[in-house]
């Protein structure tokens, strides 16, 4: 059995998921999740110094929670809030512990990974093109199996997504339902609260009974069932982004059909036109035959490499797949 440490980020409850799954596969596993949201919003909004004072504070905590731990593990979901004191007195407490990080996001966006990267024997990346950059492993991102239960075949909507409000996804969003206004589209965003006025006012006649803005959380059983009676999910990253997110695997575990802006999908295995079609953020024009069309099966050993088991295992053995056409 390997003791496990696991660091994880706060998203929707993902890094619970991963700490039950590294239990199914045998693991004894502490989970420390990203807690730090109010200090950022110190730091950014009333106070810098004071906002450090209290990351500083927390990490201390939490290394000192560590102890008398003896971990052979120890893995980092991309860790962007973690001091290079934290990483450093984390390796002299656990020195036969081996470091392993995954980054959910891309370098550009991981502000302290220039200094943290050199306390890893492992790296891995959902990123191509910070795979050639840095020399790193490559490892897409998965579902996890509760969006396996989504297959339907029986659809209230044509196209479903839930997004949180960030880049240019009301505004794609937005062009989209114009542009088809007898799609039978639904458009959740989670937005800060102050902005759920403005962006209700921002959005045009054809779109207020199909774009939706909320500040709280979405509720889970909810969204499930709305993303079952979808035919379709519409999927924007952020702008510039290589990497294929979450909902990409999620729409293969529900057997779903995909409309993304990231052409980057066109590279991977699982990748056919009759299940994903590519729309330009500026233009997002669809072929109306796409929606006629079924779904595609995938073979099932493809289904079954986009799985948290799989993602969970490479990170446990090191032992990775070939993803790419």
């Amino acid at each position: 059995m390997k003791n496990v440490l696991l660091i994880g980020m706060n998203f929707r409850d993902y890094e619970v998921a991963i700490k039950e799954e590294l239990e199914a596969q045998g693991c004894k596993v502490d989970l420390i999740a990203d807690n730090t949201d109010m200090i950022s919003r110190i730091q950014n909004s009333i106070s810098k110094k004071l906002g450090d004072t209290l990351l500083c504070r927390y990490q201390k905590k939490l290394v000192k929670n560590t102890r008398n731990r003896n971990y052979d593990l120890i893995i980092v979901i991309v860790g962007r809030f973690l001091l290079e004191d934290t990483l450093q007195s984390l390796r002299k407490l656990h020195p036969n512990a081996e470091f392993v990080l995954y980054l959910w996001d891309d370098i550009n966006r991981v502000a302290n990974y220039n200094v943290s990267n050199q306390y890893f024997e492992r790296i891995y990346t959902f990123d191509l093109n910070d795979v050639k950059n840095y020399e790193l492993e490559f490892l897409p991102l998965f579902y996890l199996d509760r969006y396996r239960d989504i297959k339907s075949n029986d659809f209230k909507y044509d196209v479903y997504s839930a997004m949180n409000d960030h880049s240019d996804r009301v505004k794609v969003a937005s062009s989209f339902v114009k542009k088809y206004p007898d799609f039978r589209t639904k458009v959740q965003f989670v937005t800060n609260w102050r902005n759920v006025k403005e962006r209700r006012n921002c959005i045009k006649e054809s779109g207020k009974d199909k774009i939706f803005f909320q500040s709280k959380d979405l509720d889970k059983k909810d969204m499930l069932n709305d993303m079952k009676n979808s035919k379709a999910f519409l999927d924007v990253p952020f702008k510039g982004q290589n990497g294929l997110t979450i909902r990409t695997f999620e729409s293969i575990a529900g057997h779903k059909k995909l409309i993304t802006t990231n052409e980057n999908v066109k590279l991977y295995d699982f990748y056919s036109p009759e299940n994903i079609f590519i729309i330009d953020s500026e233009n997002p024009v669809i072929d109306e035959k796409f929606f006629s069309r079924n779904y595609e099966e995938l073979p099932e050993d493809v289904y079954e490499k986009y799985s948290v088991r799989a993602w969970v295992k490479v990170l446990l053995t090191g032992e990775n797949n070939s993803y790419l056409k």
